[in-house]
């Protein structure tokens, strides 16, 4: 039926979202959405205008990124979800974070954390925290940001997330370099890479 056809549509764009095929991602996630806009589904509308949001944030589309996490954004207020809200603040955050706009992310991002942890949403909680964690980097903070790095990396690795501990290294390798400690800086991204491969 339809509405399968359509839950499958957007894992697969996901997946090829994660896999690096932008382009698949795109035509996956937007017949996602068009399914169930045409089905009037707005739960699952608003869950694959996010995931289609989000793959316009990697894809470096920041305009049509805003635009449909926007959309995504008015369907969750209007069905009181509050972790469907939550995550598009956080993808929200990723387009000011990379538009420049380390304030505006911020904001965004401590919006997003609070209803996390409100939700107890460990993950979300994760996604958003690491993401404030870059947002300090770039802000100066860097005490600030590798005390949530290290924070973030424990917890994700708690549960099971490779992905993440390798970010926050890769973070903490950053912040070592700017702060001139090379060793470490080189030790971490040497971990941070192998754990990526």
């Amino acid at each position: 039926d339809l509405r399968h056809e359509a839950l499958a549509r957007r894992l697969l764009g996901i997946l090829h979202q994660r896999n690096g095929d932008l382009p698949a991602a795109r035509t996956e996630l937007g017949a996602s959405v068009e399914i169930f806009r045409d089905l009037g589904d707005d739960i699952e509308l608003a869950a694959s205008l996010r995931e289609r949001g989000l793959a316009e944030v990697f894809g470096g589309s920041l305009h049509d990124a805003d635009w449909l996490l926007g959309e995504a954004q008015a369907l969750s207020e209007q069905l009181g979800d509050r972790r469907g809200r939550a995550w598009v603040r956080q993808h929200q955050a990723w387009v000011a974070f990379l538009s420049g706009d380390t304030d505006l992310a911020e904001r965004r991002l401590l919006t997003a954390a609070q209803e996390f942890d409100l939700l107890g949403d460990g993950a979300g909680q994760g996604w958003a925290s690491g993401l404030l964690a870059y947002v300090r980097f770039i802000q100066g903070r860097f005490d600030e940001a590798e005390a949530l790095a290290a924070k973030v990396r424990t917890e994700s690795a708690a549960l099971g997330d490779r992905w993440a501990p390798a970010m926050m290294d890769s973070l903490v390798a950053s912040i070592r370099l700017w702060t001139t400690r090379f060793v470490e800086a080189e030790e971490l991204s040497r971990k941070a890479l192998t754990a990526f491969r």
